[in-house]
């Protein structure tokens, strides 16, 4: 063989392991760069704390109780959405800020308070509007604070302390007026 066909040879061999080398580099910081982001997204991932999440709904209700006649009020739906079981404290109403009705509920119609919910559990509050006109003595209680009924809005608490507030929608607002005028 020629020495210049052997020289020529081991050029070309050079060139294509250089190729090759180049390549491998690219690979390299390509998977390092997926690495590090991996371990950024485990470390985000471990360091979450689960939070407490609820659902709640209050929607008004008309029931036939024979005989003792219809019994009408609302009822507040609470459900719990989250990872984690929750303690339900209390339910009470806001109308702006620094105004609070504590509400107590039937303790023969509602479940019990602190009541604990699992996860995908629920618990449903019902409030009779026809006890001692509570439908007319509510909006006055309302009112007599300078508040209007229409920004009427409930809050759980939790047993962490955490106070999740939910709109009291205009159809619920308007069967409670509708209410306290019989």
């Amino acid at each position: 063989m020629d020495t210049d066909i052997i020289s020529y040879e081991s050029m070309l061999a050079a060139e294509e392991t250089a190729k090759w080398t180049y390549w491998i580099m690219v690979a390299t910081g390509f998977t390092g760069v997926a690495t590090f982001m991996a371990v950024l997204t485990s470390l985000y991932l471990a360091s979450r704390k689960p939070k407490a999440l609820i659902t709640a709904s209050i929607s008004y209700y008309s029931k036939d109780r024979m005989p003792h006649g219809t019994s009408v009020g609302i009822v507040i739906s609470v459900a719990n959405i989250g990872d984690i079981p929750i303690f339900l404290k209390s339910i009470h109403w806001s109308c702006g800020t620094k105004f609070t009705i504590v509400q107590i509920f039937n303790p023969t119609n509602s479940d019990p308070f602190p009541r604990k919910l699992g996860v995908g559990d629920s618990a449903s509050y019902y409030l009779e509007f026809n006890e001692n006109c509570l439908a007319s003595t509510f909006i006055e209680n309302v009112e007599k604070h300078g508040r209007e009924i229409s920004k009427l809005c409930f809050n759980v608490k939790t047993g962490t302390g955490k106070v999740f507030k939910f709109k009291v929608d205009k159809d619920t607002i308007k069967s409670i007026k509708i209410e306290a005028c019989r």
